[in-house]
C-alpha cells in the first residue's frame, strides 16, 4: 500500500534493471533542504523565520503520516526533505523506511543487528540498541 500525503513523496513506479530496482517519482525542481542551505546566499536568501516555520510544519505533518501508518523513515535529514514548487517541504527516500508492528509486540519486533541510516543524523538510542521507535525520526 501506498501512503498519500502532500508532504510525502509519491512513488509513480518502477524500473527493474537487475540487480538494481529504481523508484520513479515526481521530479522537484527546487532540489532540496540541504542544498538550499548549503547552496550559498542565493539559495538561501528566501528563506525567512515564517517559511521556516511552515516548512517545519509540513515536515512535521509528513512523519506524522508516515508514522500514523505504522512507518518509521529512519533517514530524515535535509537531502532528503525537498523543496515543493509551491515551498512546501515534502519527505523523500523513504526506501529505508520500516514498518513498526502496532502492538504490545512492536519494540522486538523492531529491534534487529542491522542499524541503517545516514551517520551523523541517526537516532544515538537507534544506534546503540538497534531498537527502532517512532522517536528515532525526530
Amino acid at each position: 500500500g501506498s501512503i498519500a500525503h502532500p508532504n510525502l513523496l509519491p512513488v509513480l513506479g518502477f524500473v527493474c534493471q537487475r540487480p538494481e530496482l529504481m523508484l520513479v517519482t515526481l521530479h522537484m525542481a527546487r532540489g532540496s533542504l540541504h542544498d538550499a542551505l548549503h547552496g550559498g546566499s542565493a539559495a538561501a536568501a528566501g528563506l525567512d523565520a515564517a517559511w521556516r516555520l511552515s516548512f517545519l510544519s509540513g515536515l512535521a505533518r509528513g512523519i506524522q503520516a508516515l508514522h500514523a501508518k505504522n512507518f518509521v523513515h529512519r533517514d530524515v535529514k535535509g537531502a532528503n526533505v525537498l523543496i515543493g514548487d509551491d515551498g512546501r517541504a515534502v519527505l523523500a527516500d523513504a526506501g529505508v523506511a520500516r514498518r513498526l508492528i502496532a502492538d504490545a509486540d512492536a519494540a522486538a519486533a523492531a529491534t534487529g543487528t542491522r542499524v541503517i541510516g545516514t551517520d551523523g543524523y541517526l537516532d544515538p538510542e537507534y544506534q546503540h540498541t538497534s531498537t527502532l521507535t517512532y522517536k528515532s525520526d525526530v
